[in-house]
């Protein structure tokens, strides 16, 4: 109670002249909603970068295990100090070693369906991460673009949203790709928002609008036929 009484009159003493208390306290009020809901923006921008950050040194990381596996592999077929067959040699091929079979990688090893799976990901979470930079900087088309002169920053907002749009699309079609659904859920509405943007500034071009409306198309009929409406 005594904090309520303390917030009023402080909300009396600090108003400015020729506003209500009550008009003061209502702009006091949107005034820390927005910038709640601005911190709240960032910070969801900075984990979603941070996502972007640890995918991307997991596949690299991935990479070079796969990379260690194979020179293992070659220095058990030759040896630590051998360089491998010499192409110059004089001896016979009939006196070479049999080949060594080499067993598949196991399930989960890294190697190339590792990365078929991860750069989806990684493709995703740039474009929705730029658009969503965009968001927050009002529109300003070099959140995208980062200042780059004489660069259609209009062309590469479309090209970000096409991105989306076709990842979108490969989520719905195979649900466990892409991650939770409100993710997929935020990009559907941050695709919506800079298509908005976009067309408002200029008519998109003609290849861009059939990208688009092939997406919509091939989302519309994932709904029409889906046995599971509320995915």
């Amino acid at each position: 109670m005594r904090a309520k009484v303390a917030l009023a009159v402080a909300v009396i003493k600090t108003k400015p002249p020729g506003m209500s208390s009550r008009e003061y306290a209502e702009a006091l009020a949107h005034k820390l909603r927005r910038q709640d809901e601005e911190r709240k923006e960032k910070a969801r921008g900075l984990q979603q970068e941070l996502l972007i950050t640890r995918v991307t040194l997991g596949t690299k990381s991935c990479t070079e295990a796969a990379d260690d596996d194979g020179m293992n592999t070659s220095q058990e077929l030759f040896g630590p100090g051998c360089s491998g067959p010499d192409s110059n040699s004089e001896t016979p091929d009939l006196l070479l070693p049999e080949p060594v079979f080499i067993p598949p990688p196991p399930p989960g090893h890294c190697g190339g369906s590792l990365r078929d799976v991860v750069v989806p990901h990684v493709s995703f979470l740039q474009s929705l991460c730029s658009l969503l930079r965009l968001k927050g900087s009002s529109g300003d088309t070099k959140a995208l673009t980062f200042g780059s002169d004489g660069f259609d920053s209009d062309l590469m907002l479309g090209d970000t949203v096409g991105h989306l749009l076709d990842s979108v699309v490969a989520a719905c079609s195979d649900p466990p790709a892409l991650g939770p659904s409100d993710l997929l859920l935020q990009a559907c509405q941050v695709a919506s928002s800079s298509l908005d943007m976009l067309c408002s500034r200029r008519r998109p071009p003609v290849a861009f609008r059939t990208h688009v409306e092939t997406a919509l198309r091939k989302l519309t009929q994932m709904l029409l036929h889906s046995t599971q409406p509320s995915r």
